[in-house]
């Protein structure tokens, strides 16, 4: 009896592991078109606000100074399994566009630019500093063809960027909000600042390639004595333009870091250079800190 009862669980073994996993496959060279068609939508609801009238929303910002804000979630303490992660931190993460005019000669065109976090359910955002300047710096001027500015996530839901609340130039950092017209949205809870060797995740827009994923390991952590600001986080996960912006997870799904920029290493001089490495920079969570008390 026990010998056909162990057949019988082998033999339901082996089909539960012939069962093949169901993998979502989604033409992302569609989602800018999703978005516009959504923004189009929305705009004949409520219109968004114009570029000046953003700009102006945005140069009254703080500088460097923290703002009072209590509705933020606790960190996560259970470690996820890596598909679990992703699947926890897609939702928080969005992507920063504009929409582009045509002038006649073609029809506007949302183009995805930048990448960003949210924070708080009710629309408390970061970014760099870099992707908001035009923005909050009243001498710099705005592009012609730029029309709108605003956030949009993974389904193609639109957000109106509503204002920089505080930034840090040398920290590379910029708070905002978005309208979530009362929605609440899935956010990051604040993790820590990682060692060297702990693991890391990104969900970024490298080049318009709106939510790809890489993990990797912080590599280094390099500070400067006079200015705390410009501390960074230096990590092995991949990132590039457009990816500006984006969050670094924890393996908790916590937020630990915020992409900045990186620094090619070639070997050689002149026409002779060969590229060698990329050295990615993050903005370590205890910075964005600094900007929420």
């Amino acid at each position: 009896m026990n010998k056909y009862i162990i057949s019988f669980i082998l033999l339901v073994a082996f089909s539960v592991s012939g069962i093949s996993q169901k993998v979502s496959f989604y033409n992302f060279e569609q989602l800018p078109k999703v978005i516009n068609e959504n923004l189009k939508k929305v705009q004949q609801d409520k219109p968004f606000a114009t570029l000046n009238e953003l700009k102006a929303n945005c140069v009254t910002a703080q500088y460097e100074q923290g703002i009072n804000y209590t509705n933020l979630p606790k960190a996560n303490k259970k470690v996820l399994k890596t598909k679990d992660l992703v699947q926890t931190i897609k939702p928080t993460s969005l992507v920063l566009c504009k929409l582009k005019r045509g002038f006649g000669m073609y029809e506007d065109f949302v183009l995805i630019g930048a990448s960003a976090v949210v924070i708080s359910e009710d629309g408390l955002c970061v970014s760099n500093y870099h992707v908001f300047e035009s923005l909050i710096n009243e001498g710099q001027s705005m592009m012609p063809q730029d029309s709108l500015f605003f956030a949009a996530d993974s389904h193609g839901n639109v957000y109106e960027v509503t204002g920089v609340k505080s930034y840090s130039k040398s920290g590379d950092l910029a708070l905002f909000t978005i309208d979530t017209r009362g929605a609440k949205l899935a956010c990051a809870p604040l993790g820590n600042d990682l060692e060297v060797g702990e693991n890391v995740h990104t969900m970024t827009a490298p080049n318009q390639q709106a939510y790809y994923y890489t993990q990797g390991i912080v590599a280094r952590n390099s500070g400067f004595d006079n200015n705390p600001w410009e501390n960074r986080s230096e990590i092995t996960a991949d990132f590039a333009i457009g990816s500006s912006g984006g969050p670094v997870f924890d393996d908790r799904g916590n937020l630990v870091s915020i992409v900045s920029s990186t620094t090619s290493v070639y070997a050689g001089n002149g026409n002779s250079r060969d590229w060698q490495m990329v050295m990615k920079l993050c903005i370590p969570v205890s910075s964005v800190k600094k900007l929420v008390n």
